[in-house]
């Protein structure tokens, strides 16, 4: 088994033992709300860093991996950020207890969770001064803990924010007064080395020109 396949697979033997430890403590009513929420903010974390904190994960900025990947100081540099803000990510869960509650179901169950967080619970690496674009405002919303509009409610000119996990990315790039400051996102596969990694840039997040650039290497 190839280091990748082997790392996939531990990384799902992880998710899965998470998922299940928080179905049980989610659906136990005797445990508090705070509580609750703090095992899902730990649920998220382990579940993004599943295949590393930064080496690993599947998705950094072109500014962030040029500059940091592979190097000894990287921790001091960059963010792992959640591209849906955690608070959403608990409101989520919540809304589906909820939900279960109303159906006559009593229990979340393990699965549900697994589907919920393989959609919404993803990281970026990021630089911290990419990082800090999160705390202005977009639309009077601060996109620090939440989402721009365009991810709720459909929008002319930006239909591709629409429950789109990375609309918060759209919406800072969006307000980018310069085209070297927006987010490019990278998604890597990681084979040891800058010169050994396949990259590709997601689409939406760069110029045609740069993506063919890419493919050539």
């Amino acid at each position: 088994m190839t280091t990748s396949k082997r790392r996939k697979s531990s990384c799902e033997e992880i998710r899965k033992k998470l998922m299940e430890d928080l179905a049980l403590i989610l659906n136990n009513e005797n445990v508090s709300e705070d509580v609750k929420k703090n095992a899902i903010n730990y649920a998220i974390y382990n579940w993004t860093e599943a295949n590393g904190k930064y080496e690993g994960n599947k998705y950094w900025s072109e500014k962030a991996y040029i500059n940091y990947a592979y190097k000894d100081n990287r921790p001091y540099k960059l963010v792992h950020e959640h591209i849906i803000p955690r608070k959403i990510i608990r409101e989520k869960i919540f809304n589906e207890l909820e939900e279960q509650k109303i159906k006559n179901k009593s229990k979340l169950d393990s699965l549900s969770l697994y589907l919920l967080f393989s959609r919404f619970v993803v990281a970026a690496v990021i630089t911290k001064d990419e990082d800090d674009m999160f705390r202005n405002s977009y639309d009077g919303i601060k996109l620090r803990s939440k989402m721009p509009q365009g991810y709720n409610i459909l929008q002319k000119n930006r239909e591709h924010w629409y429950e789109n996990v990375w609309a918060r990315y759209f919406a800072v790039n969006e307000k980018a007064l310069k085209e070297e400051n927006k987010i490019i996102i990278y998604d890597v596969t990681w084979n040891g080395s800058i010169d050994k990694d396949y990259r590709i840039c997601l689409s939406g997040f760069t110029p045609r020109d740069v993506l063919d650039n890419l493919l050539e290497h």
